[in-house]
Order: C-alpha cells, then structure tokens, then sequence
C-alpha cells in the first residue's frame, strides 16, 4: 500500500510537474530548466567533490570522504534526464550511503555532453572513455566497480556493460538500474496498460487502446527521442531490451508499478534469468519514475534506495555473485 505521503507527492507530481514529453511544446527547454537550480557544486557534508576530466576531455566528478585517502571501490554514477538534462547535485547526496555499502568507496559520476546538440554514440563514446580510464590509467579493478543509473543512465549503463563485454574487455563487479528508460519502440505492454496512471508521462482518464496507440505515436516523434539521432531505435546500444546479456554480472532493478516504463525493466530481468545471472526487480507499489531519487520525501523511496545499498552491500561481501 502507498503511503499517505507517497500518495500527496505522487498527486503534487500529476498537478504540477508533469514531465509528458508531447504536452509541452518545447520538452528540452523545459526539462533544462526544471534541472537548473539544483546543478551547483554542493556535496554531502563530510564529502569532497573534484571536478576533472580524462585525457580525451570526458568531464567527471569525484566524490570522496573528506580525510580518506583514495579507496579501491568505485560507484560508477550514469546520471538521468532523457540524455538532455545535466548531472545534478542531488546525485551527489547518495555519496555517504554508498561509502557505507561499499565499506569505503569513491563515487564518481559521469558529466555527458547533452542531446540533442550530442547525439549517440556521443554519450556511450564518453562512459566507454571514463571506464578505460578508470581502469587503465587510474588503476581501478573491474571487480571493485558497481555501475549504476537512472532512467537514461540505466540505459547507458546496460549499454556501457554491452559495449565493454563486446569489445573483449572485463565486466564491473555488478550493475543497477532504477527505471530503466530501455525500449526506445515504446513497445511493451505497459505502455499501453499505465499510461493511464503513469504520473509523469501518461496522462489521467478514461482512453481507448486506439487513443492511447495515437499518444504514442506522438511520444515516438517527441524531440527527446532525438537523443539517438538517425541510428536504428531497436540497435541494443539504444534500446537494451533487444540485447543478448550474455556474460553479465548480477543486476537490480527498481521500477514504479504505475510507470509507463516498467516493461522495459521487466523484459531485460527475464532475458538475464533465461541465462541464469542473478537478477533482482523490485517494483515499487503505487510508485512513480524514479522514486528512489525522492527518498527524503517519500518513505517508499527510502526504502528501495536501502534495498539498493544492501544488494551493493551483498555482492562486495560476496554473497550475491
């Protein structure tokens, strides 16, 4: 059941926050500017954050416990916002909550240039680039590596671990999705079956399948679907539901009940227990996009970011493999 203040966060999100990419008629300015604000250099008290860039130019930021020297484990951060928004400074908030799962780790999270001015390869190009750096220059061990994301930073973060394993090169310790943005067709059922009730890109009310089909379509020709450019909208780099995981490590993933979203996560779960590798889906009752993001405000949120840091946890302790 959702909580009363689940329940008042999620209405707040319907009434004033829709984010329905084709009810606006400019999405990414509008997207831009509901991230601006928070984009500023604060970090956790207790944290320190640097600011650097690898060889080639690919930005990042560091963040570590004030007072530590540098740790072997490394939180692998791929930031969301539909490839079109900016790393904000909430992510950094996650920083002490990782170091404790960890025993002890550096959070570094990727800074990616922004679709549509960058489309893909663009920003898989530049996560590739941070991960051999990470790991030929900086000397970190794939197997001290947990990479995680948000919405499109789910998706990159599949992709990035495809494109590690098809280039022959060693997988990280283990990966993390919460609501994966996976299906760039729009194609599963709960497309369809939430739109009704996804909060942030549905839309409220009573609607044929045949109005719902023209809502899509809608969606597919939306200008945030542009952050892949002329490339084949079923390529697994851009649309990881049509990947083969063969060779992955273990994964979890979080995803809202009520998300338009929730069959791109459920669709890779299955596809990676086909193949026997562990994998771990909570899927959040009444829950929106994202709402472990929202864990100071909703007690839902709290609870599956605590799931998340204890999966991290289990697999550095080598209980989950």
């Amino acid at each position: 059941m959702v909580s009363q203040r689940g329940r008042i966060f999620r209405n707040v999100l319907r009434l004033t926050f829709s984010l329905n990419p084709y009810k606006t008629k400019d999405p990414i300015t509008r997207l831009r500017t509901a991230s601006n604000p928070a984009i500023n250099d604060s970090v956790p008290e207790g944290f320190t954050l640097a600011k650097e860039k690898t060889p080639k130019g690919t930005k990042y930021d560091r963040v570590l416990k004030v007072g530590d020297k540098r740790k072997d484990r490394v939180i692998l951060y791929l930031h969301g916002g539909a490839y079109v928004a900016g790393l904000l400074s909430t992510y950094r908030e996650f920083a002490g909550d990782y170091y404790e799962a960890t025993g002890g780790c550096e959070l570094i999270m990727l800074d990616y240039e922004l679709a549509p001015e960058n489309v893909y390869p663009s920003q898989l190009n530049e996560a590739y680039d941070l991960w051999c750096d990470i790991v030929d220059n900086q000397g970190y061990k794939p197997e001290n590596i947990v990479i995680a994301g948000d919405s499109a930073g789910a998706n990159l973060t599949l992709a990035l671990m495809l494109k590690l394993r098809d280039m022959g090169r060693e997988l990280p310790k283990a990966g993390v999705c919460m609501s994966l943005w996976g299906d760039m067709t729009c194609s599963g059922d709960s497309y369809t079956e939430n739109y009704s009730r996804d909060v942030l890109f549905g839309r409220k009310g009573v609607f044929t399948k045949e109005q719902i089909d023209a809502e899509k379509e809608s969606l597919l020709n939306c200008p945030v679907f542009s952050w892949f450019g002329d490339a084949d909208r079923k390529d697994p780099y851009i649309s990881p539901v049509f990947a083969d995981f063969s060779g992955f490590p273990p994964m979890f993933f979080t995803v809202g009940e009520d998300e338009i979203l929730l069959s791109d996560t459920l669709a890779v779960s299955e596809k990676l227990k086909a193949l026997n590798i562990y994998s771990e889906v909570e899927v959040g009752d009444g829950m929106f996009h994202a709402y472990p993001m929202f864990r100071k405000i909703v007690p839902e949120g709290k609870e599956s970011f605590e799931r998340v840091a204890d999966f991290i946890a289990k697999v550095y302790k080598g209980e989950i493999s």
